[in-house]
């Protein structure tokens, strides 16, 4: 049986373990909501940033995501083929083309249970104060940077 286990009093010594068991926490969801649309996490996520900053030319892409110009072109032919992205001219520029989502349907589960997810880390957030939440904030946005510099020092 799965019980959450009971917050305690972090120390410093705990950062790694924390930002471990987030880390792992935020891959299980993903790749969750990746495996019910048919997609790996990677993929899952790759499509968000599609979603939130598309159309995207493959370069932008590649560079928001850290992947390299084959590895996009992989993806993009994968969510093509799942019915998530289409290929587009560029409106401004004939020979670039740009990945833009579908407007696939929507998940009713899955869209309840992102909206749970995001109701309930802003309830987590309402009951602390100011300092805490901006601790909270500041580790988080710390801790996010430090991801992407790794993730970037990886791709390379």
């Amino acid at each position: 049986m799965n019980q959450a286990r009971q917050p305690r009093s972090a120390t410093s010594s705990d950062g790694a373990r924390l930002a471990s068991d987030l880390a792992d926490a935020f891959v299980l969801f993903h790749e969750a909501i990746g495996v019910r649309r048919g997609l790996s996490a990677g993929d899952h996520k790759a499509l968000g940033v599609i979603e939130r900053c598309g159309p995207l030319a493959a370069s932008e892409l590649a560079r928001r995501t850290g992947l390299t110009a084959g590895a996009v072109t992989g993806l993009v032919n994968r969510l093509v083929e799942g019915g998530y992205v289409r290929r587009e001219p560029c409106p401004t520029d004939g020979r670039r083309v740009l990945i833009s989502v579908t407007g696939a349907p929507r998940d009713p589960v899955l869209a309840d249970a992102v909206a749970t997810l995001e109701r309930e880390a802003s309830s987590l957030l309402d009951v602390l104060d100011e300092h805490q939440r901006a601790a909270v904030t500041g580790w988080i946005t710390a801790m996010t940077e430090r991801l992407h510099a790794q993730s970037r020092r990886l791709a390379r």
